[in-house]
């Protein structure tokens, strides 16, 4: 398949936020979330869609820096928008979400919700961050639950009439289950120091990846360049 293309630029020597929001701005305006100036002068967005847009964020493996880059984006996602976002966490394997927002590990969260099969889905915390909520994975979180389509659908549905943007920390995307397919968007954090082409290839390539909604990939851990945002269609 061929990724939408990114922009690189080269960072300051101080270090640079540019890239990151850049990239923020680029996903906003491919998901055409509130906040974001028309194209034309005589297009009017709505200013709070009561369809909420939901992005997965995920890798081709673990360790990729994911998680780092979703608490990252969610803070200028939340700027851009200006209402209050929601960040999921997905990866039962490895949650991280109530570490990273500060909110209990232990309550009710997206696995209790897909085990009722999407019929109840509990209230969100708020986090750390100003305008950002967090649901964790929830205790016994079993990740095979992301195949059920079902419920996966129902929960999402759900987040998408509560908030204007919902973003999924997910587990590696050979274990997305159907979250790619449900979602309106997935990106791709690369290791670009550890994970090799052929990597990324074979892990686009899994059946249950949709293509047509990757947004494209974004290299993390790069010393000199860094992926800033997704070209403009």
């Amino acid at each position: 398949m061929t990724v939408p293309p990114f922009r690189s630029r080269r960072l300051s020597r101080g270090g640079s936020d540019l890239p990151l929001d850049t990239l923020a701005l680029g996903i906003a305006r491919r998901l055409g979330l509130p906040g974001i100036p028309a194209p034309r002068p005589d297009a009017r967005p709505d200013p709070m869609p009561c369809d909420g847009k939901v992005l997965v964020v995920s890798s081709a493996r673990a360790g990729e820096g994911k998680s780092f880059i979703v608490g990252r984006l969610a803070r200028r996602l939340r700027a851009i928008v200006g209402a209050t976002i929601v960040v999921v966490d997905a990866h039962a394997r490895h949650p991280s979400v109530h570490a990273s927002f500060r909110v209990a590990p232990d309550g009710r969260g997206l696995f209790d919700a897909l085990a009722a099969d999407g019929l109840v889905v509990g209230a969100m915390s708020p986090s750390v961050v100003p305008g950002v909520d967090a649901w964790p994975c929830g205790p016994g979180a079993d990740p095979l639950a992301l195949a059920r389509a079902g419920a996966v659908a129902r929960v999402l549905r759900t987040l998408r009439e509560r908030y204007p943007l919902v973003i999924i920390d997910a587990p590696p995307l050979p274990r997305t289950g159907s979250l790619t397919t449900l979602a309106d968007a997935t990106l791709l954090v690369i290791d670009a120091g550890r994970t090799s082409r052929d990597a990324v290839r074979a892990t686009l390539d899994a059946p249950h990846v949709a293509r047509d909604r990757m947004l494209g990939v974004a290299l993390n851990r790069v010393p000199s360049y860094a992926c800033i945002g997704l070209d403009d269609p």
